[in-house]
């Protein structure tokens, strides 16, 4: 699963990241990991929407907007710039993806 963020939208203790998926799905629950060019972090999905409707997952193709709660944005701070008093960040370079599996979850 791969998502390219292009809008970033503030709320504490809200974060909506807006992107298409290029790869897999992406739903509620889920574990992924935030890339910006020079670092990661790892979140959980708290909510997938679709043209302003709440849906349990999204497809390739799609345009989601992804809340997650409680994440540090400091860690990706090279992948967006901020605003003063604005709600909207502006992107330059966000990317979802998958959270790498562990060598042995490669049995399972």
């Amino acid at each position: 699963m791969e998502i390219v963020v292009r809008s970033l939208f503030v709320m504490p203790p809200s974060y909506i990241f807006e992107g298409i998926v290029l790869s897999g799905q992406i739903t509620i629950g889920q574990r992924v990991r935030i890339y910006s060019p020079l670092s990661y972090f790892d979140a959980r999905v708290r909510g997938v929407e679709i043209e302003r409707k709440i849906v349990p997952r999204g497809e390739r193709g799609q345009t989601v907007a992804l809340m997650f709660d409680g994440i540090d944005l400091t860690k990706v701070s090279d992948g967006f710039t901020t605003e003063k008093d604005s709600f909207a960040v502006a992107v330059n370079s966000l990317t979802i993806r998958d959270t790498p599996k562990m060598w042995w979850q490669f049995w399972r």
